[in-house]
């Protein structure tokens, strides 16, 4: 169904902030595709890694669009991109043969300057 919302639910943002979840909220690109009923999917796609790369206080961070609902706790990809020999590289995207970029989900690593 289409939602009406333009913002999240005050009590939605108070919930995830009290599980620690950091959740970032495009107003005005809500809006747009509200009153024009189109969405620029190019725009949103590289908006993302970009929102992300000035999180310098995390070591990781990971990304999940709206629609993807994490089952169970995520912790072990940090865990296999960390240490001296780990098992993925500080920067994954999801791949397959049938969609070489997925950007649904994906992990990077921020890295200070890297949006100047």
């Amino acid at each position: 169904p289409e939602s009406k919302l333009r913002v999240p639910p005050a009590e939605d943002l108070r919930l995830l902030n009290e599980l620690g979840v950091r959740f970032a909220w495009d107003e005005q690109r809500a809006v747009d595709a509200h009153e024009t009923g189109r969405v620029n999917f190019g725009t949103i796609t590289f908006s993302k890694f970009f929102r992300l790369l000035p999180l310098v206080e995390y070591r990781r961070v990971i990304f999940l669009d709206s629609d993807v609902i994490p089952i169970a706790n995520m912790d072990y990809l940090f865990t296999l991109s960390d240490g001296p020999d780990p098992l993925l590289r500080p920067n994954v995207i999801l791949a397959s043969r049938g969609e070489p970029c997925n950007t649904a989900v994906f992990m990077l690593q921020p890295e200070a300057g890297a949006v100047d």
